[in-house]
């Protein structure tokens, strides 16, 4: 499921640093691999603002995997800079000025500034719930205890998330469990539960529902809760790297992504300027669901921060090119003013 809309990118590596309070992504070399990148276009699409977003017809599930339900952690938050302050109320404006139903959540790597609107509302992932499967593989090679090894697992995890393919993505929830799609489900959500994502809940492989649904229910995850696994990412701190470190692997995996699938986040971000590591996700037709979450780093290691965009409508159906021309392109829009704020936050040094 993809269009011909944005950029051809090959990344070669990338190593995070971080001390002091600060962070960034260096880029280097990955498997010999050089980078280069090739231009992009972006279509236009005029937006329609429409308030009059309809309730859900589905109740979220909010599951505790392994026991009785566990208090949320409220960690010490840092005071928003005005900037910060200045692009949530934005955001907030373009948002509620939109149809349907968006949610964003974005952190300042540097400063663990964290924003969002409706970031607390779980909603439809898409294939984006594939994310915390791939993360889930590579927590298991980190703590040496995957049923499989990096190199009979890399080559479905790279396409599960670059290709977003959901018959690829099965074979990994497949090996994940040990050959049991049912054990590969609830170690993806046990590991979301390691990560803080309370809110959040991996029901079944993205286009699996009627075939492996542990619930009978939808997908739901929580834009702040995917942010805060990013950032950890972002920051090496999600994985061990003692001896290697996962984190770093975990952004290539998000990187070199198909052709078609950089149209929301990186689409109107200067390739010259930045480098953005993302997994998308959508479902044409209702409830009209598309969305992209990653990690965005200045190339001159000015800034570093992570973004989760989600979109849900249960108006009326809509075909995929709609859906990719219209709420996709709002969300590249709302990505291209985070990217303005911050590269305003952090000025080229004169």
């Amino acid at each position: 499921m993809s269009i011909e809309i944005s950029r051809r990118k090959f990344l070669s590596s990338i190593t995070t640093l971080a001390a002091a309070g600060t962070a960034a992504v260096v880029i280097s070399e990955f498997n010999g691999q050089q980078l280069f990148k090739s231009g992009k276009q972006n279509p236009k699409v005029e937006i329609v603002p429409n308030t009059n977003t309809p309730t859900p017809t589905h109740t979220p599930v909010y599951t505790d995997i392994g026991g009785e339900p566990t208090a949320i952690p409220t960690p010490e938050k840092p005071i928003l800079s005005k900037e910060m302050l200045n692009l949530q109320e934005t955001l907030k404006s373009e948002i509620d000025a939109y149809h349907g139903q968006t949610a964003i959540a974005i952190t300042d790597v540097k400063t663990n500034e964290t924003i969002e609107v409706n970031g607390n509302r779980p909603q439809l992932p898409g294939c984006v719930a594939n994310l915390a499967c791939a993360l889930t593989v590579v927590s298991e090679l980190s703590k040496n205890k995957a049923l499989f090894t990096k190199e009979n697992i890399e080559e479905d995890l790279t396409i599960m998330v670059r290709h977003s393919n959901p018959s690829v993505g099965l074979r990994v929830v497949e090996a994940i469990g040990g050959g049991s799609i049912k054990e590969g489900v609830n170690k993806i959500n046990q590991s979301m539960k390691e990560w803080g994502m309370y809110k959040s809940f991996y029901d079944h492989p993205p286009a699996y529902d009627t075939t492996y649904s542990a619930n009978d229910n939808s997908n739901q995850m929580a834009a702040t809760e995917i942010n805060s696994v990013l950032t950890k990412v972002a920051n090496s701190q999600l994985f061990d790297k003692k001896d290697f470190d996962w984190n770093v692997y975990a952004l290539w995996v998000m990187s070199k992504n198909k052709p078609g699938l950089n149209f929301m986040l990186p689409g109107q971000i200067p390739e010259n300027d930045a480098e953005v590591f993302h997994k998308v996700g959508w479902v044409p037709g209702q409830p009209n669901t598309i969305n992209d979450a990653g990690v965005v780093s200045a190339l001159d290691h000015r800034f570093l921060y992570t973004i989760t965009f989600m979109y849900q409508n249960y108006e009326t159906a809509v075909e995929e090119d709609a859906l990719f021309y219209g709420p996709g392109l709002f969300g590249s829009n709302l990505s291209k003013i985070t990217y303005d704020m911050f590269s305003q936050k952090y000025p080229l040094p004169q």
